[in-house]
């Protein structure tokens, strides 16, 4: 029943939604039938929209702002396009050097944008204004707008132009360093086609040119040799002039004055653009001044820096007359504010309009949602409910684990203590009874001689009576081995160690290696690793028949690795009768209560190797 009365409020709730995105989409579709029958065709528009960008590209500026502001096509237009038509209107008067003039075009054009939230021209027009102060030598304010346009566009192409820019600013506010860092950043952006070698060769131009400001053209020197690469390429004039600037830099920094005053005669004499030399001219005449010094000339010298002083004064001036223009712009910028402004106040209006067409479907949307959480509320209690349950018997099943533990160390405990008394009782047995009636009947057999009851010379008399002595000495040496050694105060390491120096044999040589440092462990565990490693040394005296054998322990990651091997015949190899002494599943058996790992090879001459590992994280004692 709860699942019929759902199924009919969702359904009512998509019949809602769909109504209301029926009448939104006919009004829309209504609204932009009207708008279209006002405006003219959006291609004719586009059409001369690219022609007015190429007669700017042209130097064709009259012409490019008589067909803007003259062709009936463009006197209607959506924000969009007069957004399109004002940033290019400002450009006409950006490229005479009347900045005055071009910025409230762009400040306008600006305003279009954002009435329409159109992130291109947006930053098309911040990079414009951004271009009028950099001009005028406002570089502060150049950098603050060149950076608003992040803002709005994060395209590559973007970043590209921003940091072109940028470069240009630092450059010109002679911030070498910061030009030639943010250059090198532009030229890593920047792929190697045909439609980026222009701006490349303006990129490297200036890196270079700020490596001679610093007093390092030979750092700068390769930049220069690439731009020249490129020129051939580049089309702009101005481009043109501003790389034979920094190539008479160069020619003076070595030294090759004539050269670098052919580079600038021919600015000056070959028919560039007067408004080009023009705005380069403090460069050009300080390029002069250098080189005619070079060349011993120094009236003409002092006749070209008087000039180049003259001209950044002249600079000086006109950067004081458009200071007027950048205040008259800032009010132009926060009068555009204010409308926008009013127009957010107007849209917060009509938002409130529309929230009453959509209370219906946010109560229901709300209904569902509570219902849903509800669900997942009812769900999350069962899942927790059945968590809470797993992990009490995953607990119980860890505890019951633990104790088992326990109890087979115990166990284990119990047993190599039984079986260190029995090897005590029998060590003892042999060293003071039949190892001492060996000696005795020794003693016997030498007493016969004395008493002059043996006077003959035969030779087995002699071996018999070495070989008891032989005999006995093996007892005690068998009874010796067999005393269960102790666990020492210091450690496993050391009484593993103490172990091996003890044994008395003269067939087998031990060597015992020891890496690392043994941490502190139970007791129980201790000992139980300490009598598996006995039990093995025990095996290769016995059965082996070695000559040398090695006992290695190491640690690391709190993992005791055990490698026990002898030059013996192998385990492979050895009797069956020796095989069921060997004790090995006994070993194993205990390796595995301490969740260790035991691996056994052998081969025929070669001998047995044993490698144990035994994890000691659980086993641990605090400090």
């Amino acid at each position: 029943m709860v699942w019929k009365k759902s199924a009919i409020i969702v359904i009512t709730l998509l019949l809602a939604s769909a109504i209301y995105l029926t009448i939104t989409c006919l009004g829309t579709s209504q609204k932009l039938t009207g708008e279209l029958k006002k405006k003219g065709s959006q291609k004719e528009i586009a059409h001369l929209i690219k022609v007015a960008e190429k007669l700017i590209d042209e130097d064709k500026l009259d012409q490019a702002y008589h067909l803007l502001d003259k062709d009936p096509i463009l006197q209607s237009l959506d924000p969009k396009s007069e957004a399109a038509v004002l940033i290019l209107k400002g450009r006409t008067f950006f490229f005479r050097n009347e900045c005055d003039k071009a910025l409230p075009y762009y400040f306008n054009a600006l305003e279009q944008s954002r009435s329409i939230r159109d992130s291109v021209h947006i930053g098309a027009a911040y990079y414009d204004i951004a271009c009028v102060f950099n001009l005028v030598k406002d570089y502060d304010k150049a950098i603050k707008f060149a950076d608003s346009i992040t803002i709005y566009d994060k395209s590559l192409q973007s970043k590209i132009f921003i940091g072109g820019l940028k470069t240009n600013i630092y450059s010109l506010s002679r911030r070498y360093s910061k030009a030639v860092e943010s250059g090198v950043e532009v030229l890593k952006l920047m792929k190697n086609g045909d439609e980026d070698r222009a701006r490349r060769m303006v990129i490297l131009s200036i890196i270079a040119e700020s490596y001679l400001n610093l007093g390092k053209p030979e750092i700068g020197k390769p930049y220069l040799d690439q731009a020249l690469l490129l020129a051939p390429y580049v089309d702009s004039p101005y481009d043109k002039a501003e790389i034979d600037i920094t190539r008479a830099g160069y020619a003076n920094s070595s030294e090759k004055y004539r050269e670098a005053i052919s580079y600038i005669s021919y600015l000056i004499e070959k028919g560039v653009r007067e408004d080009i030399v023009h705005m380069l001219s403090g460069r050009v005449y300080k390029r002069l001044s250098d080189a005619y010094a070079g060349l011993g000339f120094y009236q003409k010298a002092y006749e070209f820096e008087d000039k180049a002083t003259k001209k950044f004064l002249n600079l000086k001036n006109e950067a004081d007359f458009y200071a007027v223009a950048r205040k008259d712009a800032e009010h132009y910028l926060l009068e555009k504010d204010h409308v926008i402004a009013v127009d957010k106040r107007n849209l917060l209006e009509q938002n409130k309009k529309l929230q009453t067409r959509t209370v219906v479907a946010i109560v229901l949307g709300l209904f569902i949602f509570l219902l849903a959480v509800l669900i997942a509320l009812v769900r999350a209690n069962y899942k927790s409910k059945n968590k809470l349950f797993e992990e009490r018997i995953r607990s119980q099943e860890s505890e019951r684990l633990v104790k088992e533990q326990e109890s087979n160390l115990s166990l284990l405990e119990a047993g190599i203590q039984g079986e260190e008394r029995e090897r005590e009782r029998i060590a003892q047995e042999l060293h003071d009874s039949v190892a001492g009636e060996l000696m005795v009947m020794k003693l016997n057999l030498k007493s016969l001689e004395k008493q002059g009851l043996y006077t003959g010379k035969n030779q087995l008399y002699y071996q018999l009576i070495e070989q008891t002595g032989e005999i006995a000495e093996k007892i005690r040496t068998t009874a010796h081995n067999l005393m269960p050694t102790k666990l020492s105060k210091n450690g496993l390491f050391e009484s593993i160690k103490s172990f091996l120096d003890g044994i008395r044999s003269d067939d087998i040589k031990f060597e015992g290696q020891f890496y690392g440092t043994m941490p502190r462990v139970k007791k129980q565990v201790e000992k139980i690793i300490f009598f598996v490693i006995l039990e093995l040394i025990q095996n290769i005296i016995k059965h082996s028949e070695a000559l040398s054998a090695l006992v290695q322990l190491s640690i690391d990651n709190d993992i005791l690795a055990i490698t026990v091997e002898d030059s013996g015949i192998g385990y492979k190899d050895a009797p069956e009768k020796n095989k069921k002494g060997l004790g090995i599943n006994k070993i194993k058996e205990q390796v595995k209560v301490l969740e260790g790992t035991i691996d056994i090879s052998g081969e025929k001459g070669i001998g047995t190797t044993i490698f144990i590992e035994i994890p000691l994280e659980k086993y641990k004692l605090s400090d």
